[in-house]
């Protein structure tokens, strides 16, 4: 436990230390509208359910979409580096998540893709 509590405390205090601020601020800038745009991609699946305007909820995904594009091809361009780290850490976060969504000791199928945990 010990060892968990320190391992998340000296990490990002050497990558706060060791990785430029601006770099730093852009990856979150992109987790956030990326958060954004799956939030209104969900937000447009229950739409019937939240009685939600289709309008809005698709005008909200197109603007977040363009913003996400425009963000990504400025950063492609003046800051490579911080772009291949928002795209490294992106398909970190992909094969992270299908590892735990896969069961223990399950091997993992043909078609690579995770079965989802069983709730008991």
């Amino acid at each position: 436990m010990v060892a968990v509590i320190w391992f998340r405390v000296s990490v990002p205090l050497v990558v706060a230390n060791a990785v430029d601020l601006s770099a730093i601020a852009s990856v979150g800038s992109a987790v956030s509208l990326m958060v954004f745009l799956l939030v209104g991609i969900a937000g447009w699946r229950r739409r019937a359910d939240t009685g939600s305007s289709p309008v809005i909820v698709a005008l909200a995904i197109v603007v977040i979409g363009i913003v996400l594009g425009l963000f990504a091809v400025d950063t492609f361009q003046n800051a490579p580096e911080t772009f291949t780290a928002i795209i490294l850490l992106g398909l970190l976060a992909v094969a992270l998540d299908a590892i735990v969504r896969r069961e223990p000791g399950a091997p993992i199928p043909p078609d690579g893709r995770a079965s989802p945990v069983s709730t008991g």
